[in-house]
């Protein structure tokens, strides 16, 4: 009996090992992981900055395209008073 007991120990001395060495290799990995995550992180604030600014940009053009619109519809009309052809 006393050499089974000291199998069975052995048993779960192995055991034991096994399980400290995976979880010290879980550990290692879950630090890996969480730097990897910061830098996705940290890339996705700067997507998103980037984001904002070509938004307020679009809303700049659209702005301007919208002045620009008004300018060519009051175009003939400006011409015409210009060389003295305004309606009455």
């Amino acid at each position: 009996m006393a050499t089974r007991t000291r199998s069975g120990n052995g048993n779960v001395n192995t055991a034991i090992a096994v399980l400290l060495h995976t979880q010290a290799q879980f550990v290692a990995k879950l630090a890996e992981t969480r730097k990897e995550f910061a830098a996705i992180r940290q890339d996705l604030e700067t997507i998103k900055a980037v984001l904002v600014r070509h938004e307020e940009a679009l809303n700049r053009h659209e702005q301007i395209l919208s002045r620009q619109e008004q300018m060519l519809k009051d175009l003939p009309e400006a011409i015409r008073q210009k060389i003295g052809f305004a309606k009455p």
